[in-house]
């Protein structure tokens, strides 16, 4: 799912190209939380087997995350439910199933609330709705954590550290977009580490960069080693002798992508403190600085223990991705 470059171009697409700007401007703002979806779908068939393919599709486990959390927390009501007051939720699926509709699948955004993203699915009978759904499982997921991202992105943009996002462009030729939540930790020639720290959580970002070599550099391997090795150096742990590293009992995974034009290898996984007792997820991007002949990695973390993870995740993917250099 995470390894289909094209349709995760395809969701960017559909969330970047502009609307009418003066209905948007009308619109209400969506609710619900974040990861929320709404499916408008009949009892009968929540209960049977179209049901069961939206919870496979919907509700499977999301990935590299320390405890198991679905990728979406699905509400399902009848079409006679959905009343106006639930017309503004963030994420909408609507279904109908008539004798006579011919299969169709529309992605839509902004249409009752905005930012909002809207899947309508129609078919004939059940068999034609399964071959639908299965024929487009993937799109649905991709167009839903597209939206996601985006809405993340726009918070992001409201609040930025603009003194932060100048030193990173000055110092390392790098742009991106940075929260004024985060502070900056810590930096060295290569290296910067911006935190966030709550009463409940901690969230990290990191950047480092080395020169390129031959494409060898973009196999997990490679990258988990690099990894391991920068963030030995950079990360020490509150225990003497204590630093950050991978995981290796838990599989991290690696995925390729193109996002703006721009090819990312991504790498996700469990971090762990060596010699002391934290741990959490992480994702990171890799990519090429053609221009300055280097390798740069954009990395994420959290440290948020016995509680969900997923949206924060979600937060730093959006501003992880904002990456991009000065020509």
């Amino acid at each position: 799912m995470r390894n289909n470059i094209i349709l995760l171009l395809f969701g960017f697409i559909l969330f970047s190209c502009s609307d009418n700007q003066s209905n948007k401007l009308h619109l209400p703002s969506v609710n619900g939380k974040s990861g929320e979806v709404l499916l408008i779908l009949e009892e009968d068939y929540w209960n049977d087997s179209i049901g069961k393919h939206f919870k496979d599709i919907l509700m499977s486990e999301t990935p590299a995350l320390p405890q198991d959390e679905p990728l979406f927390d699905v509400s399902q009501i009848p079409n006679e439910g959905f009343t106006k007051m639930l017309q503004a939720s963030r994420n909408i699926i609507r279904t109908n199933i008539q004798k006579g509709l011919k299969p169709a699948i529309n992605f839509k955004k902004d249409v009752w609330a905005a930012p909002q993203a809207i899947i309508k699915m129609q078919a004939g009978n059940e068999a034609e709705f399964l071959e639908l759904l299965d024929k487009y499982s993937t799109q649905i997921v991709e167009f839903l954590l597209e939206a996601e991202r985006h809405r993340n992105l726009l918070r992001a943009q409201n609040y930025e550290a603009i003194e932060i996002e100048r030193k990173l462009k000055k110092n390392y030729t790098i742009d991106m977009i940075i929260p004024q939540d985060f502070q900056l930790y810590s930096e060295r020639k290569d290296f910067v580490w911006l935190q966030k720290e709550t009463r409940n959580y901690q969230m990290g970002i990191i950047v480092y960069y080395y020169n390129y070599t031959d494409t060898a550099t973009f196999t997990q391997e490679y990258l988990l080693n690099k990894r391991d090795s920068v963030l030995k150096v950079n990360i020490p742990g509150a225990n003497k002798g204590s630093y950050m590293t991978t995981e290796r009992r838990v599989e991290p995974f690696l995925s390729h992508l193109k996002f703006k034009g721009r090819y990312f290898a991504e790498l996700r996984g469990i971090w762990d403190m060596t010699n002391d007792a934290m741990g959490g997820p992480f994702v990171s991007y890799t990519t090429l600085d053609k221009k300055n002949n280097r390798i740069v990695t954009v990395e994420g973390f959290v440290y948020y223990p016995n509680n969900n993870k997923r949206e924060l995740v979600r937060q730093l993917e959006a501003i992880l991705l904002t990456l991009k250099f000065e020509d």
